[in-house]
């Protein structure tokens, strides 16, 4: 599909959306997001970018329990990571330009029972740190040793599959996902239409546990999951567990989503990775430092990712790429928010010969509706 059938489509998508928004039967929102960032020191190169996406995204609960949603996705800009040199990319919204229908699809309802069926983000469900999306870095919203080993549907390229999840008690639930092994490449697959269901594709499953937690009266959850990527045509097979902790340490009594809250993320892979074999994430973020009626936030984080035996059989390698990033980030209104933030990235590409980089971003996010 050539981009004018694809804006005709997303177009016709949008006014009937709009048209049943009018009829209270559908849900929107429109999510406009810019990013001022430069790579100041170090690195490759010292270099400016604009870079930003757009986020149309629509739901409609027409019956009791079922839920239809759609989701259009448009970046464009440049590539932050191309000046930097790091493969964890400091920036998560970075993307090559494409306006995509990123997902679409059916979710059902049940008592303790929930099936989505169509195509959807991996990370939308599974392998969340909750305080760990306050960041920048990539790293911080999806592990790197299940996202840069393998080819699995997250942004910006999204897969047919199907997702699972019973909340078989009431602070605990059992999530299982199956999805087609190779959702393409942003380059191969640039409007994300590209249906293609073989063997020669494989497949990508995913389980994942989870359980509230109440420690010292302070709310928390805790994930821990594995992953499986089968042999397909043009890779091996690979697998790998990871675990997720999120955890308020303390909050206000009149507003619980006030206070300070820690987070730390692990995975490890099989010994056969191609570019990570173990990581290791942790961060705290402060909610309502300034203010408390539209709360801003305020956090720091680390991350250290390590390189498998294969990558390191290159020349001039590093035992690990890092990460320390500092944000902040504050709603200027019901509509506009601010974010500031700075990331010292240690030992960029896991290359000797690449000095440690400092990057800078200051993010604009305007909610239209």
């Amino acid at each position: 599909m050539d981009n004018k059938k694809l804006l005709r489509l997303i177009a016709v998508i949008f006014s009937c959306c709009v048209s049943a928004q009018q009829q209270q039967k559908i849900e929107m929102e429109l999510v406009f997001t810019h990013d001022v960032a430069a790579n100041m020191a170090g690195g490759i190169r010292q270099e400016s970018f604009h870079l930003g996406n757009i986020d149309f995204i629509a739901s409609a609960d027409l019956w009791e329990g079922g839920t239809w949603f759609f989701y259009v996705l448009s970046n464009y800009g440049g590539m932050l990571s191309a000046a930097v040199g790091d493969l964890q990319v400091s920036n998560n919204i970075e993307a090559t330009p494409h306006t995509r229908l990123y997902e679409f699809g059916y979710r059902h309802r049940w008592d303790k029972f929930t099936l989505t069926l169509g195509q959807n983000n991996l990370n939308a469900t599974f392998a969340i740190s909750d305080h760990g999306l306050h960041f920048i870095n990539s790293s911080f919203g999806i592990q790197p040793e299940l996202s840069t080993n393998v080819a699995i549907p997250i942004f910006p390229v999204a897969a047919l599959g199907i997702v699972a999840d019973w909340q078989y008690s009431t602070n605990a639930s059992f999530l299982v996902g199956v999805y087609d092994g190779d959702p393409g490449t942003p380059e191969g697959n640039p409007h994300s239409l590209r249906f293609q269901l073989g063997q020669e594709d494989g497949i990508l499953g995913i389980a994942e546990w989870q359980r509230t937690l109440s420690i010292a009266n302070q709310t928390g959850k805790f994930r821990a999951g594995y992953w499986y990527s089968g042999r397909s045509s043009t890779r091996d097979d690979l697998g790998g567990f990871y675990a997720i902790l999120d955890q308020k340490i303390f909050s206000f009594e009149n507003n619980p989503n006030l206070g300070l809250a820690l987070f730390g993320q692990w995975g490890i892979v099989q010994p056969k990775a191609s570019v990570f074999k173990s990581y290791f994430g942790a961060g705290a973020v402060y909610y309502g430092v300034f203010n408390r009626t539209r709360p801003d936030e305020l956090g720091i984080a680390f991350a250290r990712a390590t390189m498998s035996d294969s990558f390191r059989a290159s020349s001039y390698t590093t035992p690990y790429e890092g990460v320390v990033e500092l944000s902040y980030a504050a709603a200027l209104s019901k509509i506009w928010k601010l974010q500031p933030n700075l990331q010292w990235i240690l030992h960029p590409g896991a290359n000797s010969t690449i000095q440690n980089a400092l990057v800078g971003v200051l993010r604009f996010e305007y909610s239209i509706f």
